[in-house]
């Protein structure tokens, strides 16, 4: 009795993962948002190239001209999860990224959908805003080596 309810649990499994694998790229069965358009050819300004870190200090980008880029996010796990003393580590995250018309794009991050803000270089500050959204960038810099 119990080998016919897992054999249909697995028949379901694999009829579900048939049915979404046969969507058209642009659906994605659950209703849930590919992300922005991104366009074909993006700029990577010079001046936007370097370390920035996030306001609430939970952040740091690396940005490469030539369109490259790191997230170094901060990743906390509590004392349930670790079973002991809570740790923080540093996770860096390769992606893309670029600008196109007053807009910035994280693209190719772990497979997750391109992210698009409005953004405003001012000096060594980087705002971006998007829905909910509003980040505040200040450029890393290097401290001189004695």
């Amino acid at each position: 009795m119990a080998s016919i309810r897992v054999s249909r649990v697995v028949i379901g499994i694999l009829a579900t993962q048939l049915v979404l694998g046969c969507q058209k790229p642009e659906e994605d069965g659950l209703g849930v948002a590919k992300g922005p358009t991104v366009p074909a050819s993006l700029d990577h300004p010079a001046d936007m190239a370097g370390s920035w870190q996030e306001a609430k200090g939970k952040q740091i980008v690396d940005l490469n001209t030539d369109g490259s880029c790191v997230i170094h996010q901060k990743v906390s796990l509590g004392a349930e999860v670790t079973k002991g003393a809570a740790l923080d580590s540093m996770q860096k995250i390769p992606c893309k990224w670029g600008t196109k018309d007053g807009k910035f794009y994280f693209t190719d991050i772990n497979g997750s959908p391109p992210l698009s803000y409005e953004y405003k270089l001012e000096g060594d500050k980087i705002s971006m805003s998007g829905p909910g959204t509003k980040l505040t960038y200040s450029r890393v810099v290097e401290k001189k080596k004695s």
